[in-house]
């Protein structure tokens, strides 16, 4: 399984890193789910 998702992420290197980064600005800019006061 891990053979496979580095064999996927190298071939399709472009895609993986925009999603990578859209995923992870996404995340970033979202409200914490537990914010205390």
């Amino acid at each position: 399984m891990i053979a496979f998702f580095a064999i996927e992420s190298i071939y399709s290197w472009k895609e993986t890193k925009s999603e990578f980064l859209r995923g992870w600005n996404d995340g970033y800019n979202q409200p914490a789910a537990t914010k205390t006061n």
